[in-house]
């Protein structure tokens, strides 16, 4: 279950995305496909990545999902996708489809971890691109500090995580605030996903193995870490993953999707929690 750091590589995005789908094919093994499509810019990518293979897949959606990217849910319920079939969530829950041996589930986690964090998106531009040092100096990151914490809470995280900053070969003084919210969601949250959606039946590792988290490749991660200075260097929120959507666009010629799609939060705790108690683990 857990997913090493590679080396240091230069990976471009377009390798990155051809690499990840063949690691779809090769653990496909007979079994249907079938993916968890949020309508989001992480899972849209992926379902673009899979048809543009060739793949057949089944796209496993619920109501909020469709609402998110309607034209695209509109073009698959019409049928203009070869060999790409509709299943709407509510008739059965993913938990019950992580448990069908006959199932690959793909998803478009880890998504996150590879472009930045949302955190950031709770900071100005500004404040993003403040020096970690000048960051202490006026506790930026207390902003950003779920609950009560008592003392300066940005000294407090780089005494806990700045080994990342190490990692990333920068110091306090010109490691961004953007470069080190990214590189402790690289290094630590990426695992903890993971184990979250394990507890939830999505086996990604060893025997069982049941699920392919997508952006979960060796050169994604390496994509990841020889982009992340400029994958963090966006100005406005609706910036934030364009590569990814730059991508997109290539399949789909959806410049409005290109322009202003928004990160949106996709991961419901409540739901994949609900499911975990569902599959008795």
């Amino acid at each position: 279950m857990i997913s090493l750091v590679p080396d240091k590589k230069l990976v471009t995005l377009e390798d990155a995305i051809e690499d990840a789908t063949d690691n779809v094919v090769k653990n496909i093994n007979g079994r249907d496909v079938y993916l968890l499509l949020s309508g989001g810019i992480d899972s849209t990518l992926v379902f673009y990545a899979l048809v543009k293979r060739g793949i057949p897949l089944t796209v496993v959606s619920d109501q909020c999902a469709v609402m998110e990217y309607m034209r695209l849910y509109k073009q698959i319920l019409h049928h203009e996708f070869k060999d790409v079939s509709f299943y709407p969530s509510l008739k059965n829950s993913f938990a019950e489809l992580a448990k069908d041996k006959n199932i690959l589930l793909v998803t478009g986690e880890i998504g996150d971890q590879t472009m930045g964090t949302m955190v950031n998106m709770e900071l100005t531009y500004k404040e993003r691109n403040t020096t970690m040092a000048d960051a202490v100096k006026i506790d930026l990151l207390h902003k950003i500090c779920i609950g009560e914490f008592k003392g300066n809470f940005t000294q407090a995280c780089i005494a806990t995580y700045g080994d990342v900053i190490t990692w990333l070969e920068k110091t306090p003084e010109n490691c961004t605030v953007a470069e080190f919210l990214w590189a402790v969601n690289f290094i630590y949250k990426y695992l903890l996903v993971i184990y979250r959606l394990y507890m939830c039946g999505m086996v990604q590792y060893g025997e069982g193995k049941n699920v392919v988290h997508f952006f979960d490749t060796e050169k994604f991660q390496q994509y990841a870490m020889s982009h992340y200075e400029e994958n963090c260097a966006y100005v406005e929120d609706y910036e934030y993953k364009q590569a990814f959507k730059d991508w997109i666009y290539t399949q789909n010629g959806d410049e409005e999707f290109r322009k202003y799609k928004l990160k949106v939060p996709s991961l419901r705790l409540s739901n994949y929690w609900r499911e975990r108690v569902r599959l008795d683990v």
